[in-house]
């Protein structure tokens, strides 16, 4: 559903600005997540899933918008390995702290994430114009 919608609202907006708003889905999804009740919690597993669903294949998109085929082929090769390797190593560290601190942990370590990628992105934006 939330492909579909970001389709359609493709024709009216730029990619980079679809990326930014679902920045902002995931920001105010992640910020839920401290809210303990739990119609609020489904709320934000709900807007972290809809920010997130098509930031991985608009960034596809956006990098030959930004660089040559070549190099562009060569990021999401990199992203694609990065991805693969983020899931299979990132669950052993987050198991082990949420085992220690416990689960209260998860949003933060959510917004953490978010922020990051918010970070990645804006820098990216700012250091390379689009051709």
């Amino acid at each position: 559903m939330d492909v579909f919608l970001t389709g359609f609202t493709a024709r009216f907006m730029s990619s980079r600005t679809i990326i930014y708003v679902h920045c902002v889905i995931l920001l105010i999804g992640g910020g839920l997540g401290f809210i303990p009740l739990v119609a609020i919690q489904y709320l934000s597993g709900i807007l972290l899933g809809i920010g997130l669903a098509p930031l991985y294949p608009m960034g596809m998109k956006k990098a030959y918008d930004l660089y040559d085929a070549s190099i562009a082929q060569r990021i999401i090769s990199f992203n694609i390995a990065f991805a693969t390797i983020g899931m299979f190593l990132l669950p052993i560290p987050l198991g082990w702290m949420f085992e220690v601190w416990g689960f209260s942990l998860y949003p933060t370590i959510i917004l953490a994430f978010i922020l990051l990628l918010s970070l990645l992105l804006a820098f990216i934006y700012r250091k390379k114009t689009v051709k």
